[in-house]
């Protein structure tokens, strides 16, 4: 038997501060009913969230046309960003600048400073993956953060973490990242990564168009 696990990007926070556990911006809230229509007439037995609000408000938007069960697990929230939560992009980087340079290589899984890797963040929400995949679910929604989702790329696939921002320059808010999981082999396979279609003709809406350089 095949499992299904659908992964989505929250929609845009209201700061630009790292990794605050604030609601989504106007933008984000629209990123999440574009996202919500596409996926109206979808097959969904249930859907998990991390528990920041960014991404319960988008879960909950998109609920509001699939009208699924909600699971909430603190073991899918965002990568923790340890000392440097808090900060904007000029703020890290100054005080910072080592750190995001030599991360910026991807030579090594860098740990946060004060907070997680990627292995680390990966063996945190692994439980909540397990849960998933033992469950009577084959089709499950998982509403969570970017970081979140490079771990479990690489650990589901068994790639070395330093790869984690391989994939994918920016994956974009509310874009999709679909696993499916064999049960009998117990393999996971990476079907789609950083779809983000229902975004397309929004220029406004992408990622681009605000995230500072």
């Amino acid at each position: 038997m095949k499992k299904r696990i659908i992964l989505v990007r929250h929609g845009r926070q209201n700061s630009n501060k790292c990794n605050v556990d604030v609601p989504l911006a106007p933008e984000g809230v629209l990123q999440a009913e574009l996202l919500a229509k596409r996926l109206k007439g979808e097959s969904f037995d249930i859907m998990y969230t991390s528990t920041l609000i960014r991404a319960i408000q988008t879960g909950d938007i998109i609920n509001q046309e699939l009208g699924l069960d909600v699971v909430r697990r603190a073991g899918i929230n965002e990568i923790d960003w340890g000392d440097i939560v808090g900060l904007d992009h000029k703020e890290r980087f100054e005080k910072y600048s080592f750190f995001m340079h030599e991360r910026s290589l991807r030579t090594s899984d860098l740990p946060f400073p004060g907070g997680e890797s990627g292995e680390e963040c990966f063996n945190r929400a692994y439980p909540v993956i397990k849960e998933i995949i033992s469950s009577e679910y084959n089709s499950i929604l998982v509403v969570t953060h970017g970081g979140l989702i490079r771990a479990l790329i690489c650990g589901l696939l068994g790639i070395p973490f330093k790869h984690k921002l391989d994939f994918g320059s920016s994956l974009e808010n509310t874009s999709l990242t679909e696993f499916l999981y064999d049960s009998e082999t117990e393999l996971f396979s990476l079907e789609r990564l950083n779809d983000y279609n229902h975004l397309e003709g929004h220029i406004e809406l992408m990622r681009s168009s605000w995230k500072e350089k």
